[in-house]
């Protein structure tokens, strides 16, 4: 490698300046990050072997040591988080010995293994197809729509977001306030969609005349548009009846198979997506083994509006046993249209958005008696009614509106 000296002077500063010339071409320079790629695969495979061995012999006991992961913290240099998905990464791989080979030979990489083992029941030969066909990233999202498709998976993982949700608010010494948050991927879509309506009818500032206006301009309007819904609140406009169509749009592709749990592929966990579909406008898309669109169908409700109407004037408020809410009601089908379920106001009810999604990512269950009335039946079997004495869960203090008082732990999937 050859390097040269320039010196020269700018704003009456010195400036000196080393300009490299190498004597390897690019496409040499591409064939040799290739190849060194490949052989950092290979390592992260061995070092993945020796992980799962030391965990399968609990080593870390030795050094009276919780976890390999704390081990591996120690002696490794490796932070705790780290270490644990590369123990997960490690024992699963023990199963999939094609996977394990092509890791081994260099050809997978430690990215593209970790987002296929994150789908246990997959088809190990389609699945190590396809990743050796895509880009890490298209990997990743690849592997977590197939998981999604999965309910008892995507079941937990949905319940988990819901349980891990949380917004901080905190104050530099400049004044400024800073929020962060994290958000289902549901809810968090519909807060971006919500912005992003909210910052097209905001008006246009002076500071879109500013040069670095493109650079800034989207982030400042963003913001801008956070506090324009908080005063819409505020002000009283952020109260309503309106159902789930009429305020908002978010685009979900869902496989049919996913529905019918049958397999295939979902942008979110199904349990959601059934939830969400509930409620929605649908629109039937055909597509090619490649996913390109060969047909398009109209767009329905999968609850009419007349039939929305009805459920609102027979049903009133939420149909959960002793929930009065009658504010952001959704329609639930009782057995789910995707799976043969009937589309009418008698095998429909209104939920609110909490109940509804306790009914779908909760675990719980809606069924109807000889009677045709409905019940609910929560996580541990125990049985809810409009009747509390028929509440099969007497084990438990009932609390003021007649229902029963779960444990803190009830709605947690195991």
């Amino acid at each position: 490698m050859k390097i040269t000296v320039y010196n020269y002077s700018i704003f009456s500063q010195d400036i000196t300046v080393q300009i490299r010339s190498f004597e390897r071409s690019i496409n040499q320079l591409e064939t040799d990050l290739i190849t060194a790629a490949e052989r950092c695969n290979a390592s992260e495979y061995e070092l993945l072997k020796l992980i799962a061995e030391f965990e399968l012999r609990q080593g870390f006991r030795l050094w009276l040591m919780n976890s390999t992961a704390e081990w591996l913290n120690l002696k490794c240099g490796i932070t705790v988080g780290t270490a644990q998905e590369k123990v997960r990464v490690a024992l699963a791989l023990l199963d999939k010995p094609k996977w394990s080979e092509a890791f081994r030979t260099g050809q997978l990489s430690y990215s593209k293994a970790r987002a296929m083992t994150r789908v246990p029941d997959a088809d190990e030969d389609a699945l190590l197809d396809e990743a050796l066909h895509r880009t890490a990233s298209q990997v990743e999202d690849w592997c977590r729509r197939l998981r999604n498709a999965n309910p008892a998976i995507s079941t937990r993982d949905a319940e988990q977001a819901h349980r891990s949700r949380w917004l901080s608010c905190t104050r530099d010494a400049e004044g400024m306030v800073h929020l962060n948050a994290d958000l289902p991927a549901d809810v968090g879509l519909l807060v971006m969609k919500a912005l992003e309506i909210a910052a097209q009818h905001l008006p246009h500032g002076e500071c879109e005349h500013h040069e670095d206006a493109d650079n800034e301009s989207f982030c400042a309007r963003q913001a801008d548009a956070l506090v324009d819904m908080a005063k819409a609140y505020l002000s009283g406009d952020g109260e309503g009846k309106r159902t789930q169509g009429d305020r908002y749009q978010v685009v979900v592709h869902v496989d049919e198979s996913a529905l019918q749990h049958q397999g295939g592929k979902s942008d979110l966990p199904i349990s959601t997506v059934e939830r969400l579909l509930c409620d929605a406008s649908a629109v039937e898309l055909i597509e090619d083994g490649q996913g390109q669109p060969l047909d398009v169908g109209r767009k329905y409700r999968t609850l009419p509006p007349a039939q929305r109407r009805a459920l609102e004037a027979r049903d009133g408020h939420c149909q959960y046993p002793g929930c009065t809410h009658t504010l952001w009601l959704e329609g639930h089908h009782v057995e789910h249209w995707a799976r043969g379920g009937k589309t009418s106001v008698d095998a429909s009810v209104l939920m609110c958005s909490r109940h509804h999604r306790l009914l779908h990512e909760g675990g719980f269950e809606m069924s109807q008696d000889a009677n045709g009335s409905y019940f609910i039946r929560t996580l541990y079997g125990r049985v809810l009614t409009s009747d509390p004495s028929r509440d099969g869960c007497r084990s438990h203090p009932p609390s003021r509106d007649g229902l029963v008082q779960e444990p803190r732990a009830l709605y947690l999937v195991r």
